[in-house]
């Protein structure tokens, strides 16, 4: 057995950075590394072919950050160590068991019993290889754990706001939280999140992409307006649940003047961005939105009398689950672009709404390609969900406030904006499908 300070010399960070930087889920690979260290392993002495945990503490030009590794170790003939990753390579349950018995700074919090005999009778593993900013995989046939790459507090939304749904309100729309991986340090911090596995037929995105094209165009389109009224209700369920959630910092509030400016703020900064994908080689082609940046600006909801309260953050069909019974929400984390502050902050209701009536827009572009049909159709999906939730809101008690519309309206467009400075960052052929939307909004103003 080797302490790791043993161990992990600058060598091997320096190899484990590179060998990571490519995955999603290095959220500062466009940043130059200036240092890189540990602040944290469990376990503190490991041996070949161990499981561990790193936290690792990274410099940068633009401050310190955080990240956290679920690594393997290997050593070499010639007794060089070298670190693989445990979730992918199947190691990581080894770590979970002997966590599960120590209880120590690195702890898995209040264990339900569904992932202790998950964890002690050595149930699958299975890796999830998906596209996102953690890692997620299967712990036998009930529980699924993500490990989140960058450590937050236990205020973590993706945490906390199902845990809260679920003690404040009967919805089932979210999945049931069964442990925790917290560090206690100097601050306690979430590293996984381990909740029950729903069975589902797929994201939304997916199933109805996959449906599109194993149905007739007719039969499709009827079962996705179905899909569509079913989804608008359960949002408005769970904006009902999340807006009963009695707890301090997580109940409904007005909005404030500092709310105004902070989002104000944030808004001037995207509009920083997006005037750089205009004055970009494509942007010639859409010269015509000069209009937005002159009069987009922030809605004073504080004026409007809006409520505040907590909001999923990044809402679209990839985060709802296509079950038996019925739309299940999941990956509560916010905006991959956005700060944790901004994360755990509560917000509109329509924020959500719009994430996902822009969703729409993507998902019959994506299957039907360019043109107005691909527009008209996704503006009938728009509604079809927009009334839906108004109803069901209605009906179920709630009080939408005035003008509720109007800021639904505004939210579109601030989304469609940061959609099109992701797109432009990320992925630029899909550039076209926000842009094509800002500019019938641009036609009226």
């Amino acid at each position: 057995m080797k302490k790791i300070e043993e161990i992990v010399t600058e060598e091997l960070l320096d190899e484990t950075i590179t060998k990571f930087r490519s995955r999603r889920w290095f959220f500062i690979r466009q940043e130059e590394i200036i240092s890189a260290g540990i602040l944290w392993a469990y376990p503190e002495e490991v041996e070949d072919g161990d499981p561990l945990i790193v936290i690792l503490s990274l410099d940068t030009h633009e401050g310190s950050r955080y990240m956290d590794l679920a690594v393997t170790l290997h050593q070499d003939t010639k007794g060089r160590f070298h670190f693989t990753d445990s979730i992918e390579d199947g190691k990581f349950p080894e770590l979970l068991e002997r966590m599960l018995k120590d209880r120590g700074a690195m702890e898995i919090h209040n264990p339900d019993e569904m992932l202790k005999r998950a964890i002690e009778s050595r149930e699958s593993f299975k890796s999830l290889k998906l596209e996102q900013s953690n890692s997620s995989f299967l712990l036998g046939s009930n529980v699924i754990g993500k490990f989140l790459r960058t450590p937050s507090g236990t205020d973590n939304p993706d945490y906390k706001i199902p845990i809260l749904i679920r003690k404040y309100s009967n919805f089932k729309g979210v999945p049931e939280n069964l442990g925790t991986i917290i560090f206690h340090g100097k601050e306690d911090l979430c590293i996984c999140v381990f909740s029950s596995f729903i069975k589902n037929y797929g994201d939304y995105w997916k199933y109805l992409f996959d449906t599109s094209r194993l149905k007739d165009n007719g039969d499709f389109i009827i079962e996705a307006r179905m899909e569509a009224e079913s989804i608008g209700k359960a949002i408005a369920d769970l904006h009902i649940a999340m807006g009963n959630i009695q707890e301090e910092n997580y109940g409904k509030e007005p909005f404030s003047q500092s709310d105004y400016e902070r989002m104000k703020h944030q808004d001037r900064n995207l509009l920083v961005e997006f005037s750089r994908v205009l004055a970009s080689p494509y942007g010639v082609l859409y010269r015509d939105m000069a209009p937005i940046t002159e009069k987009f600006f922030t809605l004073n909801l504080s004026k409007k009398g809006e409520m505040k309260q907590p909001i999923h953050g990044d809402l679209h069909l990839g985060q709802i689950l296509k079950t038996d019974s019925g739309p299940v929400i999941i990956d509560f984390e916010g905006e991959p672009m956005a700060s944790m502050e901004d994360r755990i902050s509560k917000g509109s209701p329509m924020k959500d709404l719009a994430g996902l009536t822009r969703s729409w827009n993507y998902i019959w572009h994506f299957i039907l390609g360019p043109g107005e049909l691909p527009e008209k159709i996704s503006e009938e999906f728009r509604n079809i969900t927009v009334r839906a939730y108004e109803n069901e809101f209605i009906n179920a008690g709630g009080r939408l406030n005035q003008g509720w519309e109007e800021t639904l309206s505004f939210f579109e467009t601030e989304k469609a904006i940061y959609e099109a400075v992701y797109e432009w960052n990320n992925r630029p052929g899909m550039l076209w499908i926000p842009m094509e939307f800002l500019r019938r909004v641009a036609s009226r103003l």
